[in-house]
């Protein structure tokens, strides 16, 4: 029972955080995206254990292009955002291709911290192709 009960308090925090994130953003501050760099950074760590995970923007540069968080050991990098748009999708992919990050990191995750668009249509790819 305190299993779900935990579960439901980290859920009902993370929907308050994402509303958080939403206001935010729309409001044009983007300071918590920041900070929530280093939460998801966390998570990641302990729920999908990515040991070696780190926060990109802190360790190497402020701004680092197209990624926030690596892990150079399991190949995985990570943008984390609260814009579900695809343009800044494809912005993503295009950025970590263009600084050649496929080379170091087999996969990429776009982390979405507000709530995610229900789909990206296969012509609105193609069109912005």
């Amino acid at each position: 029972m305190k299993y779900l009960s935990l579960v439901n308090e980290f859920r009902e925090e993370l929907t308050s955080l994402s509303r958080e994130i939403e206001t935010s953003s729309s409001m044009g501050h983007f300071d918590i995206n920041k900070v929530c760099e280093d939460l998801v950074c966390g998570l990641f760590r302990e729920l999908i254990g990515l040991a070696q995970l780190r926060n990109l923007n802190n360790e190497e540069k402020q701004n680092f292009p197209g990624i926030d968080l690596a892990d150079d050991l399991a190949r995985i990098a990570i943008q984390v955002t609260s814009t579900t748009n695809l343009g800044k999708i494809k912005d993503s992919i295009t950025t970590f291709l263009k600084y050649k990050f496929n080379d170091k990191y087999d996969r990429l995750i776009v982390f979405i911290l507000t709530k995610k668009q229900p789909s990206y249509s296969q012509s609105a790819i193609d069109q912005s192709a």
